[in-house]
């Protein structure tokens, strides 16, 4: 039995490449309700993973390269309630890619990545994964002047949701980036969510709240959600979780290489953006630049596990 699913549309459709581009919803409806004509179809496009043994799929949007949708079996990832799915700007929610730059700097906030349409590279005929690509264009030339290569494999294993995003530098003179997966996950209610790492009483948080900045020692492995919060976690690699109390959900972290730092974000008080059922723990490398050679490349690698509990 095949772990993934490519939907009935596999029967019709001339290659395995285009079977895997399905019409995005402006929600994340089944590509099963696509299908059965359930949903309003609008001009993006998609990959959906589905493992036949436990059940779990990812959606993945080739508009940013955003991970949409991680269903283990329940919604883990969140998606702002301003969320659209245009095209005309990056999908607010779920695993969205801040890349080559994350903070405010020489080029725009968080990047270009998340912006501009990516190209399906490979997938596997047996397992649930696909890697797409972004490579340099003339149009990424007019923003940041360098040769680059970036790649995201996204793969179902086990209980897992796995994501690698690899950064290659295909010409010869060195360059530096600053990156995150700007992670949004799903809660019932942000008042009730605690973020909790096994020691992160004593580390360093550099609250971004304050200006300028302050870096103060956390008194707790816990981190209650009930204000405002954006600050970063640095060099510290994890694990780390969310606790949805309200809704019996624990979600795990786990940087398992190159990500170095997490940062926490959560607006709390923006109804806007719906503020109460999402938070951020974004897997970053943001605290200091990464430098990669002509030649050479940065790979950053994480899972994320979800549990009711």
């Amino acid at each position: 039995m095949l772990k993934h699913a490519l939907i009935a549309i596999l029967a019709i459709m001339g290659s395995l490449s285009d079977a895997f581009l399905l019409p995005a919803t402006s929600s994340r409806e089944s590509a099963t309700a696509l299908m059965a004509g359930k949903a309003t179809l609008d001009t993006l496009k998609r990959v959906v993973l589905t493992d036949d043994v436990t059940g779990h799929s990812a959606t993945v949007h080739l508009h940013g390269g955003c991970v949409t949708s991680y269903k283990a079996p329940h919604e883990v990832l969140g998606i702002r309630k301003d969320a659209a799915f245009t095209g005309e700007k990056p999908i607010a929610g779920g695993l969205q890619i801040c890349w080559p730059q994350f903070g405010p700097g020489a080029i725009q906030q968080h990047g270009f990545a998340r912006n501009l349409p990516w190209e399906v590279s490979a997938q596997s005929d047996s397992e649930p994964e696909v890697t797409l690509v972004l490579k340099e264009s003339a149009e990424t030339r007019k923003i940041w002047d360098q040769a680059f290569e970036l790649l995201l494999t996204v793969r179902l294993e086990g209980d897992y949701l796995l994501t690698r995003l690899t950064a290659k530098n295909t010409g010869s003179t060195p360059w530096e980036f600053t990156s995150a997966l700007h992670s949004y996950y799903s809660v019932s209610d942000v008042a009730k969510t605690t973020i909790i790492g096994n020691d992160l009483a004593g580390r360093t948080f550099v609250d971004k709240t304050q200006n300028p900045h302050v870096s103060t020692p956390l008194q707790s492995s816990e981190v209650g959600v009930t204000k405002f919060l954006e600050g970063v976690v640095p060099d510290y690699k994890g694990p780390m979780a969310l606790h949805d109390k309200a809704g019996r959900v624990r979600t795990t972290v786990e940087h398992v290489r190159g990500w170095s730092d997490y940062v926490l974000w959560a607006p709390v008080g923006n109804d806007g953006m719906g503020y109460k059922k999402f938070v951020c723990l974004e897997s970053g490398a943001v605290s200091r630049p990464v430098s990669v050679a002509g030649g050479s490349e940065w790979v950053g690698e994480m899972k994320i596990s979800s549990r009711a509990g």
